[in-house]
């Protein structure tokens, strides 16, 4: 790298700037005011001198600053140094990053410009002189780079008015603004990292994230930005400008909420405020903010509550239903959503309506021996109860309606006592008085006991009550999701031990907070910045309550629907949210630039989010940070999996990477794998539960579940069982937990599995150096070929179909669940059937989809008799509809009907399916004989003896056809799909359904029928 010219100078006046930090912390360190105070006002006023000076110097002493400014205005030439606080110094001045001044250096680099000051409102124009970078690393001066210098052309003094734009253009190389993508500096800041602590980007601030700092504080923001694009350093520093004095926002640590998505992540930011300057700010989850706000008015809530996850429990039980996990995810959906908000109102509108006031009257006798025995007795009955329970004041909560009730039963019989025994005299009286109140109350409580939140909220899922409140709200699944997930109180003590903590699933505290409010009372807001992170795991219903504690809707959401995890809780796209951001009033950003990752791996990252969200997924753009490619080595076994794990530890090691992270799919697995680690003497910290954590915790190897990797980096990442089996390509969950894991990584990224990496990453394997050489045969990678063009190549090399029908059988399976139905019709009409689902599954679920594509294709496969009626009602419909070309496919039916060969496909739409790539099939070759034969053609082929199975099995037969089917040796397989279709067999196909039928249940159909 050339020495800068001015090298030696700006090294002079570092120097400097060091000699005067040195001496300014020296004469400061325990120094006191000597203006008559006492010790207490001296320390007060040290105390405040310390956190506005001495913090400032021994913080940033090291790195005084990053960047030059020179520049002419109506006061002539100016130059300033820019750091992370105001530090004046004899020899010249330090500005903060946060003042107005800086977007100046951040800005154009033409020699005319204009920055604003926030405070005043008023533009000052001036000549740009030079921008400097200056990287300092422990007071040493390493780099100097000049953006632009005008120095050598004579300025001209600004006046009121813009600079004439006529003046002489500089060489285009000093006013090319450097690419963010190429720029040196920035890389080689980015190559040192790895320290295990979210950094500051102060000396890195690109112009379009000072924007984003930069906006004023009555702003709404949405930040989408893609994993390690700096969102949440982004927000952080833009509470550091909001607080900056000079811009006049007066605004107060305590009036600020920051919330994070775990206490992890909160423990892993935590150096970050206070390294920019800012304390005192309110960090916590959603959870605990919430459950200490209903404690401040409900003080016999427990104080720490267990938090779970229902959700994650059931994802993580191997042997989960699927049936059942479709219920707790619609349950957890409903949960957070606005409509269930409606529905706890309406339940706290019928508790109101229906108080549990006593049916039986409260009789008491004074005991008062000067009073007569007639003037003894007070009566309070049910009517007149329910007559003071309508004095309450229906707007109140309904426990201060409760309240009211019972001072209004107490003033009552106050008045009475007054009416029939005089005023309250002598210590008797007052007694007697007391005693007769508390009996009035226990009469009451005994009928309405204290409101209990918790019970409240478990009786709204009891079954025919939740009909009555979620009538017109929610559908009948919703409700049936619901009350078959409803909460449960565990209570009581096991034996003789502790009584266990209540445990609370985090789906259910935005409505036990909801209902809280409603009972309890809404506590006044005080906030006047609100910072929401990772705010795809937040459901439309937590966010309305955390806006509804900023009235002002001045905040900063942050997230990355790509790494939704928790969709069943949080929100899978942005819109979801319009109802409480409304687009009008919101400003989004989109934050593409990735500064966390090298290239390779955001190559990785970009392939995995094309296949997890298609054409909305938001692609990285990487920095030409260069790297190795990432790894991904296919083992033959779990014990070739564990070695290949110590192995690349141990490397990962040597190469001298501060953090490296082990992330596992799920967190059950962490302890196994702890444990492994342990045996094998590597050192490491396992993390299975969310718990605050210091910026030493992560140096070092960390293992860990990728759900609470969310939001973290390490310099190096090893993602092992990155297999379907743990990373389906069914579950869009397990997909975002793969994007998360991988995105972790600074500087290297590594991946194994035994036997076939998951489908999530087949288009990764292109971006990644892949090593099969430990397994028998490579599977089979989807290249971005056709299912045809595949299997017609495995055809050429001669593999064994037994050897890649599950891999096959994967394929369809994804291509169905894409809605690519025409890919997967097109093989097996060229090549019979390839996998579990006969042609008529297939068609039965396109129909499902679309049904005039089902149409067209029963129609291109002569329509099979089994799907005749499916036919005519698709048809129906589609006349229902008015569809153009109904007349068409009315037509091509006729001619099958009529028995006058297979007339050619249906010409294509003008419009394209959506559930479709392919518009029409090609005239097919390779026709299986099964697929279109007649009764007389299937009898020609079988034996001469053939005759139709019994009415009986063959119904129960066709039960479990496909899978049947799928057991049938392929020589006969046609034949056999033409027999169950029409109905006729021979001995030979006979015998083969019967035996397949076996393999599936493990009985002959006889049995069965």
């Amino acid at each position: 790298m050339t020495r800068h010219p001015e090298h030696p100078h700006e090294s002079e006046v570092l120097a400097k700037t060091v000699q005067a930090i040195d001496t300014a912390l020296k004469r400061h360190r325990g120094a006191h005011f000597e203006s008559g105070g006492n010790n207490f006002t001296n320390r007060v006023l040290n105390s405040g001198l310390r956190e506005d000076i001495l913090t400032q110097l021994e913080e940033f002493g090291h790195e005084p600053y990053f960047a030059r400014l020179d520049f002419v205005d109506t006061r002539g030439p100016q130059k300033v140094y820019f750091g992370h606080a105001h530090l004046p110094f004899s020899h010249g001045t330090v500005l903060d990053w946060r003042c107005d001044l800086y977007s100046l250096y951040l800005g154009g680099n033409a020699r005319p410009q204009e920055y604003r000051v926030q405070a005043t409102g008023r533009t000052h124009k001036v000549e740009l002189l030079l921008k400097r970078r200056l990287e300092i690393r422990d007071r040493a001066l390493l780099d100097v780079s000049d953006t632009v210098d005008y120095r050598a052309v004579q300025p001209k003094l600004p006046t009121a008015a813009r600079p004439p734009s006529g003046q002489a253009a500089p060489p285009p190389s000093s006013v090319r603004p450097p690419d963010v993508q190429t720029d040196e500096f920035l890389i080689r800041k980015l190559k040192t990292r790895g320290d295990s602590r979210l950094q500051d980007i102060v000396a890195t601030i690109q112009a379009d994230q000072d924007a984003i700092i930069r906006a004023p504080l009555d702003a709404t923001l949405l930040l989408h930005g893609v994993a390690g694009s700096g969102k949440t350093s982004i927000a952080y520093h833009r509470l550091a400008f909001l607080m900056f004095t000079e811009h006049g926002y007066k605004l107060k640590p305590q009036q600020i909420l920051v919330i994070g998505p775990n206490r992890m992540f909160l423990g892993y930011v935590s150096d970050l405020l206070p390294s920019l300057g800012v304390g005192g700010i309110e960090q916590r989850t959603f959870a605990d903010w919430a459950w200490a706000r209903m404690r401040r008015r409900n003080a016999a809530l427990p104080e720490s509550p267990v938090f779970t996850d229902m959700v994650e429990v059931k994802l993580g039980e191997p042997r989960a239903r699927k049936l059942d996990l479709e219920r707790w995810w619609l349950s957890a959906r409903v949960r957070g959503s606005l409509r269930f908000r409606q529905v706890l109102e309406r339940h706290v509108q019928h508790l109101a309506a229906h108080p549990p006031l006593p049916t039986r009257e409260f009789r008491s006798e004074l005991q008062l021996d000067y009073v007569a025995d007639d003037q003894k007795h007070y009566v309070l009955t049910p009517e007149e109860v329910a007559g003071l329970w309508a004095q309450t004041e229906e707007e109140t909560p309904l426990a201060q309606r409760r309240e009211q009730l019972l001072s209004l039963a107490q003033g009552q019989f106050n008045d009475w006592f007054t009416r029939e025994i005089g005023p309250v005299e002598g210590p008797d009286e007052a007694r007697e008085l007391r005693r007769q109140r508390t009996l009035i109350r226990n009469h009451l409580t005994r009928s309405w006991k204290t409101i209990d939140v918790l019970e409240a909220y478990e009786d709204v899922f009891q079954a025919g009550h939740l009909s009555a409140v979620a009538r017109g709200i929610l559908s009948a699944a919703e409700q049936n999701a619901l009350r078959l997930t409803r909460p449960v109180r565990v209570t009581g003590k096991s034996g003789n031990g502790p009584t266990p903590p209540l445990r609370i699933d985090l789906a259910d505290l935005p409505g036990l907070f909801v209902l809280h409010q409603e009972l309890y009372g809404v506590q006044p807001a005080a906030y006047r910045h609100l910072v929401v992170d990772e705010a795809q795991d937040f459901s439309p219903l937590q966010l309305q309550i955390l806006l509804e504690a900023c009235p002002n809707r001045s905040a900063t959401i942050v997230g990355d629907t790509a790494q939704s995890i928790y969709a069943y809780r949080g929100i899978e796209e942005w819109d979801e949210f319009d109802a409480l951001l409304p687009p009008a009033e919101l400003q989004k950003h989109l934050i593409r630039q990735n500064y966390r990752s090298t290239a390779p791996i955001v190559a990785v990252g970009n392939a995995v989010q094309q296949v997890l969200r298609g054409e909305k997924a938001l692609l990285s753009q990487a920095i030409q940070r260069s790297g190795p490619r990432p790894r991904m080595v296919a083992l033959a076994s779990e014990e070739q999996q564990a070695r290949h794990l110590l192995a690349q530890i141990r490397e990962l090691r040597q190469a001298g990477h501060p953090s490296i992270a082990v992330i596992l799919p799920r967190t059950g697995q962490v302890a196994e794998v702890s444990a492994f680690l342990t045996r094998h003497q590597v050192e490491h910290q396992a993390l299975t539960e969310d718990q605050e954590v210091t910026s030493g915790t992560l140096r070092g190897v960390t293992v860990l579940p990728a759900a609470l990797s969310k939001g973290l980096e390490f310099a190096a990442v090893l993602v092992p069982f990155a297999d379907e089996e743990h990373y389906s390509r069914a579950s869009r969950h397990e997909g975002h937990l793969m994007y998360v894991a991988l995105s972790r990584a600074l500087h290297e990224l590594r991946l194994c599995a035994v036997g076939r990496f998951t489908g999530w990453l087949d288009q990764a394997q292109q971006e990644a150096e892949v090593d099969y050489s430990h397994l028998s045969r490579p599977p089979i990678v989807w290249k971005g070929q056709k299912l045809l063009a595949q299997l017609r190549e495995t055809r050429r090399q001669r593999v064994p179909f037994s050897e890649i029908a599950g891999e096959i059988a994967l394929r369809v399976e994804t291509l169905l669940r894409d809605g690519q139905f025409d890919e997967v019709l097109e093989a097996y009409a060229q090549l019979g059937q390839v996998a579990r689902p006969t042609l008529n599954d297939l068609l039965l679920l396109l129909a499902e989809r679309d049904e005039e594509l089902f149409v067209r294709r029963a129609l291109d496969f002569r329509v099979p008799e089994a799907l005749r009626e499916r036919l005519e009602e698709a048809m129906t419909h589609l006349g229902q509809q008015q569809c153009p070309r109904l007349w068409v496919y009315q037509k091509r039916l006729d001619l099958l009907l009529s028995g006058e060969g297979n007339p050619a496909p249906s010409p294509s739409p003008a419009a394209p399916s959506k559930t479709s790539t392919v518009t029409s099939l090609p005239p097919f070759q390779e026709r299986s004989p099964g697929q279109s034969m007649s009764h007389a053609a299937l009898k020609r082929q079988l034996q001469p003896r053939a005759q139709p199975l019994p009415k009986k099995v063959r119904k129960t037969i066709l039960r479990y056809r496909s899978q049947v089917v799928a057991q049938i040796p392929v020589p006969l397989r046609a034949l056999v799909e033409a027999g169950l279709q029409l109905n006729l067999f021979d001995d030979q196909t006979a015998a083969a359904v019967r035996t397949a039928f076996r393999k599936v249940t493990g009985r002959f159909p006889e049995e069965l029928g």
